[in-house]
């Protein structure tokens, strides 16, 4: 209870006499407050002092700097403790304490509003004008008159002017805080003059003040409920007693009627968060609110999984339906885009290889973790492992206690170890043809998990669909190759076909050639015999 309110409870003779002896009380409070004004002004002295000399430090801080880019390293120890005062004196300043060397050491405030933005701003240039400074007296750095030391000089001697200006600011808001104040302290001596005059009148007022009044304002405030009007009522009495305890009620009727209100409007945008409480256990508007948020907050919830899970499904289905080269192309734009959609970091996609000399094998086709294509080898034999496991069971499994060494043992898809791990397989009706490993920071829900176990389908088929036509482009290329060997060598025949037909012509042609002559011949020899005969 304050003192307004217990002042309201006694009686007249008693509130003249405290009226009274508020006079005496007001004189003190001017003794006590020319004190304190005159504590605040030794203060305001020693903090316009520690400011004062932050310009000094300021360009002591350059002066040895180019001293010792010039080559006198002896001067390195004052410059550290020129750089170390400045910044004790700056925290000083800022945040109070002890600015050591001002006024017996004295402890300064902490900095007021005021002054506040101009402090931070010559403290944002003294950090920057402090770290090249530090160059000079950093034993690590490159030798004097290097590239480092260069760079420093430069920024010192082109903003030396300018942090001695941002101090000089700081000491000038200091000095118009502290005449600010002393201003005050004239205000507040007549402000006391005028309290004495104002506590007579107040008490000509008073019954006015806090009887016709209060009852007014009630009837003001029921007119007004009743109209529906909510949150627009100022309820200024405040009091114990019967006028007190209407307005009281009053107050809390309309805050929970504006309240009820603003939680019906937010539910209505769809904010289901919004903080709502009831009055009491038998509060039926404010149950009946709640009830309402929750039964649309789980169909909210379920809307949003289930939208979620079919914009997954159709965007999805686009990239599996696009045209991709081969089955590696297709995995490593699924993992990719599986990780991100999920909110996942680290992913990973085995398919199957039957085509292998021993046994078939799981192969690691496409991995992508920390937003990087990972490029990966690994083959997984059925049975070996959890991934192995997984495609000799055909059973999805998920896992939030994962050891410290599984990622980097099992998985290989990075070094931090996640919160969830599920691994699926990719299954058509009973084969699994692939493995997909997908691990996260955050825990998956189960509607993710039914996700993924259908989108599993999906990949499979498509996956399927791919080694299909991979294996018929082998065999369209194959077939290809060999047509045009058959091509190649049937022109070759019909060549060797031509070559022959030629030789047997030039076989025939000597052939009836040869029976000429043999006929000439044996015309000849006829001849002969003939004529030995005769």
């Amino acid at each position: 209870m304050n003192i307004f309110e217990w002042y309201k409870h006694l009686d007249m003779r008693l509130k003249l006499g405290i009226v009274l002896l508020t006079f005496g009380v007001v004189g003190l409070l001017n003794f006590f407050s020319v004190t304190y004004f005159k504590k605040i002004q030794e203060l305001d002295t020693a903090v316009v002092d520690a400011a004062g000399r932050q310009r000094m430090l300021s360009q002591r801080i350059a002066f040895f700097s180019e001293q010792i880019f010039r080559g006198r390293l002896e001067v390195k120890d004052k410059l550290k403790s020129a750089i170390d005062l400045c910044d004790i004196s700056l925290q000083s300043l800022k945040n109070g304490g002890v600015a050591p060397g001002i006024a017996n050491n004295i402890q300064l405030p902490r900095v007021s509003n005021s002054v506040l933005p101009t402090l931070q701003r010559a403290e944002t240039s003294w950090e920057v004008y402090r770290e090249e400074a530090e160059v000079f007296v950093n034993d690590s750095a490159a030798t004097v008159s290097g590239i480092t030391e260069n760079n420093a000089i430069i920024y010192i001697e082109n903003n030396a002017a300018d942090m001695l200006a941002k101090f000089n600011d700081l000491v000038k808001a200091y000095v118009s805080e502290s005449q600010s104040k002393q201003s005050q302290l004239g205000w507040l001596l007549l402000a006391f003059l005028a309290i004495n005059a104002v506590f007579v009148w107040l008490g000509f007022l008073i019954t006015s003040k806090y009887v016709r009044e209060p009852i007014l304002q009630v009837l003001n405030h029921v007119s007004l409920l009743s109209q529906g009007n909510l949150g627009q009522h100022q309820y200024k009495y405040v009091s114990s007693d019967e006028i007190g305890t209407a307005v009281e009620s009053l107050k809390k009727f309309d805050l929970n009627l504006l309240e009820a209100a603003k939680f019906a409007q937010q539910i209505g945008e769809g904010q289901y968060d919004y903080a709502y409480h009831k009055t009491s256990d038998s509060d039926k508007l404010g149950g009946a609110l709640l009830e309402m948020r929750d039964k649309l907050l789980r169909f909210s919830d379920m809307e949003k999984k289930q939208s979620w899970t079919t914009k997954g499904m159709a965007y999805f289905s686009d990239i599996l339906r696009s045209d991709h080269n081969d089955v590696v192309s297709l995995s490593s734009s699924l993992i990719k885009e599986i990780v991100k959609y999920m909110g996942a970091n680290q992913g990973a996609l085995f398919i199957l290889n039957e085509d292998t000399e021993d046994e078939p094998l799981m192969e690691l086709v496409a991995a992508y973790a920390w937003d990087r294509q990972k490029y990966l080898t690994k083959n997984v034999k059925k049975g070996h492992g959890v991934t192995g496991q997984i495609w000799l069971e055909g059973r999805t499994w998920y896992m939030t206690e994962i050891p410290q060494n599984y990622i980097n043992i099992r998985s290989g898809l990075g070094d931090a170890v996640p919160s969830s791990i599920c691994i699926l397989p990719l299954k058509v009706e009973d084969k699994v043809l692939g493995i997909l490993e997908i691990a996260s920071f955050n825990e998956l829900e189960q509607y993710q998990i039914d996700f993924l176990e259908e989108l599993g389908q999906s990949i499979a088929s498509t996956l399927e669909n791919a080694k299909v036509a991979e294996r018929t482009r082998a065999l369209l290329k194959a077939s290809q190759q060999q047509t045009e060997q058959l091509r190649s060598q049937e022109e070759e025949m019909r060549q060797n076909q031509e070559e022959l037909q030629s030789t047997q012509e030039e076989m025939e042609r000597q052939k009836a050639e040869l029976e000429m002559e043999i006929l000439k011949l044996n015309k000849l020899l006829h001849g002969k015999a003939a004529a030995k005969t005769g």
